[in-house]
């Protein structure tokens, strides 16, 4: 009683509550007994199967340690990164589990990512090749480190030219060695990283943003995360000159089959909502209609479910921003779901995106 709950999560299963209140604790999600201390830990995640949590713990003089240990106790925890130190970010971890929940990967200190058994039974393995973007240099890249769907770690590095980042995919087990998975950047050419643009994991593909084909000009690629074929365009043409038209942001689906996505495809900065398939045809379907003389779409956000989007825009009267929402797949109109505005009224823009 009286202590402060910070962060918690359930196991996948739903059978335990793990909850940090100045230590790491868990709990059967049905109550009953006491909680278990099992560390002094803030940034944690559970393993997919619900057996094992991976935590980060404060070591002394700045270092920290990457430490697993079954959610229900027992033995004491076994740590992973074998005297390492663990880089940590604000806004999220730097370790991420495997699907069938037998290794971890993670960023350390030294600018490079290893792999690890969950259980400590092997020693940690390096994975990167030099020059992965980590917290000094901005941000590591995601701060959740995402894996695809055939366990591969992607992140940005600047192994060829410094500054110059590029995106990669590495097997969790360090059996094959890092590739390259956009294609060779123009001059002057980047990904991008920043809100609503990072690059992201669908099923077992990434999909990213940059200026890969035309310098200043953005456009939406997806690509294998093993790199057994080269990255394909995912959006609708854009405007024929050099430098007007972007994919400004996307938002892939629950499922990871489709990307929505913000573009100026018709008209400079004229944005309008489209989606398209990850795999399969990669036809981009308009989402907003037709827009009002000198409208455009401002946030959007995809429904759980995965079946429609909400958005807001001026399509009906320039000036007067109102939501909207429209079936994924393009197959319907969109429909005004903000009852009539009054002389002045409308929908607040959003300052990001996704909203």
């Amino acid at each position: 009683a009286g202590i402060d709950v910070g962060a918690y999560r359930l196991t996948p299963d739903g059978t335990r509550v793990l909850l940090f209140a100045k230590a790491l604790y868990s709990a059967p999600i049905l109550g009953g007994v006491n909680p278990l201390n099992l560390a002094l830990s803030g940034d944690f995640v559970i393993s997919p199967d619900s057996s094992r949590v991976v935590y980060a713990q404060k070591l002394g003089g700045g270092l920290f340690g990457l430490f697993s240990r079954a959610v229900t106790g027992g033995p004491a925890a076994v740590r992973l990164d074998t005297g390492g130190n663990v880089a940590l970010c604000s806004g999220g971890v730097t370790f991420a589990v495997s699907a069938d929940s037998s290794r971890v990967g993670f960023l350390e200190t030294d600018g490079e990512l290893y792999g690890a058994p969950i259980d400590g039974s092997a020693p940690r393995v390096q994975l990167s090749a030099g020059g992965v973007r980590s917290c000094a240099a901005g941000g590591a890249f995601p701060l959740a480190l995402p894996l695809s769907a055939d366990d591969r770690l992607l992140y940005l590095a600047d192994p060829e030219v410094d500054g110059e980042f590029e995106l990669y995919g590495v097997s969790l087990d360090g059996s094959e060695a890092p590739a390259r998975l956009n294609a060779g950047l123009v001059c002057g050419g980047a990904l991008e990283v920043g809100v609503g643009l990072q690059p992201a994991v669908a099923g077992a593909n990434a999909v990213y943003l940059a200026d890969q084909d035309r310098d200043e000009v953005r456009e939406l690629y997806v690509v294998p995360a093993d790199r057994s074929q080269a990255p394909a365009r995912l959006n609708a043409p854009l405007l024929a000159d050099t430098e007007s038209g972007d994919v400004a942001a996307f938002v892939l689906s629950p499922d990871g089959a489709h990307a929505v996505y913000l573009a100026d495809a018709d008209e400079d900065e004229r944005l309008e909502l489209f989606s398209v398939a990850t795999r399969g045809p990669m036809q981009a379907q308009r989402l907003s209609g037709t827009l009002a003389r000198c409208g455009d779409v401002g946030a959007f956000r995809i429904s759980p479910d995965g079946a429609r989007v909400v958005f807001s825009a001026d399509l009906e009267s320039g000036g007067v921003v109102e939501l909207f929402v429209a079936p994924l797949d393009g197959s319907a109109a969109p429909l005004r779901l903000s009852a009539p505005f009054g002389a002045g009224g409308g929908v607040e823009r959003s300052p990001y995106p996704s909203f």
